[in-house]
């Protein structure tokens, strides 16, 4: 009788072995999932985290772009002037309407208009675009101009009104400063009165190294 119980017993030892290893397995895949879940909850926590960075960058350049287009349309008003804008979109070959949405900071010019507004305010388009104010920009009688060199009175004044013109420019931007100080350096050469050559050149002087550009 003990010789036949003790088979049944190994059998269901066995069985039992077998379903504590089936349910040791399911465990195992639990904490697996659990863990997984875990991670792709970390994840997600992340992306929502990158996602608000994001749009809290997007909402940071909108507003730039708006504050440049504002910008942007204050320096086309200015260089219309006393034009109406209809007479102002006839010379530009656009729609009022859509002089109006520039001037209100509401869009951008295309390439071709701005050129076109940026010779009208006798500028080029990467002043246009910058930071500068305009508002003596659209009156060719205020602007400093330089003498041949050959006038009679032969004045300086026009070149020391250029060392505040040159200051104003490198402040823009360094590059188109240094591209200014060279067109000095390049007038002075060019220069025919032997007599003003050493006052100029002195002020001409004084204007680049107002700028630390190497004469």
């Amino acid at each position: 009788m003990i010789c036949s119980f003790l088979p049944d017993c190994l059998c269901q030892i066995s069985i039992a072995t077998t379903y504590l290893a089936v349910l040791t397995l399911i465990i195992k895949a639990m904490q697996y999932l659990l863990f997984f879940c875990s991670r792709v909850n970390s994840v997600i926590w992340y992306c929502n985290l990158v996602i608000k960075f994001v749009k809290h960058k997007l909402f940071f350049l909108e507003y730039s772009l708006m504050a440049e287009l504002l910008k942007l349309g204050k320096k086309i008003r200015s260089i219309r002037g006393s034009r109406t804008q209809q007479e102002f979109a006839r010379i530009l070959e656009i729609s009022q309407g859509s002089i109006a949405k520039y001037e209100n900071g509401l869009a951008m010019p295309r390439a071709s208009t701005l050129f076109q507004i940026a010779k009208l305010g006798e500028i080029s388009v990467e002043t246009l675009l910058k930071r500068a104010d305009l508002a003596c920009s659209s009156s060719k009688s205020t602007r400093p101009r330089i003498s041949d060199g050959n006038s009679a009175n032969g004045s300086t004044g026009n070149l020391e009104n250029l060392i505040v013109s040159l200051k104003e420019i490198s402040d823009l931007d360094y590059e188109l400063g240094k591209l200014v100080a060279n067109l000095v350096k390049a007038f002075l050469k060019t220069a025919k009165n032997p007599d003003l050559e050493k006052k100029r050149r002195d002020v001409a002087k004084k204007a680049i190294k107002t700028l630390d550009f190497p004469s």
